[in-house]
């Protein structure tokens, strides 16, 4: 789900089905049981996202410490395989910068490699 922030700036919601609950969350943890199929799908919407919004950015930013790791764990095992496809940013003292998967990034900003 993406929620716009600002103009041309849209929050990316990584929700999972909750069975249990009946409902959309994201505390669940299910991956489908297969992380490569789940983030391939996630990059299939971004990707389509961005076609639509050439001019997006979107944010992805955890909201827990197990999150943050993941999303971090997630970059750094995937993103060679995306690179030539889009751009991963986050904030430095400098800005906005390429992030590295050597370093636990708070937020990222992802946007199309032109």
């Amino acid at each position: 789900m993406f929620q716009e922030v600002d103009d041309f700036l849209y929050n990316l919601a990584l929700l999972d089905y909750d069975n249990v609950l009946n409902t959309w969350s994201d505390m669940s943890n299910t991956n489908n049981y297969d992380i490569s199929r789940t983030m391939k799908t996630v990059l299939a919407i971004l990707l389509d996202f961005l076609e639509r919004n050439h001019n997006a950015i979107i944010i992805v930013k955890a909201n827990s410490d197990t999150k943050r790791l993941l999303y971090n764990r997630i970059f750094r095992n995937y993103y060679l395989e995306y690179a030539p496809l889009i751009r991963v940013l986050t904030d430095s003292s400098n800005g906005k910068v390429e992030a590295k998967s050597d370093i636990i990034h708070e937020i990222f900003y992802i946007c199309k490699n032109n």
